[in-house]
C-alpha cells in the first residue's frame, strides 16, 4: 500500500458470546442476541 491507499480488517465476537442485557436484575432480560463473529475486510483509496 501507500500514502493514498489503505487495507483494513476488522473482527468483533470472535469468540462467538451471545449479547445479553439486562434491566434492573439479572431476572429482566432486556436484550438478548446471538449472531456469531463478524468480519469485515476493506480497502480505501484517496485519488
Amino acid at each position: 500500500m501507500n500514502e493514498s491507499t489503505t487495507l483494513f480488517f476488522d473482527a468483533m465476537n470472535i469468540t462467538d458470546e451471545p449479547t445479553r442485557l439486562y434491566a434492573r436484575h439479572k431476572e429482566m432480560l432486556f436484550l438478548s442476541q446471538d449472531h456469531g463473529p463478524i468480519f469485515k475486510l476493506g480497502f480505501r483509496s484517496n485519488f
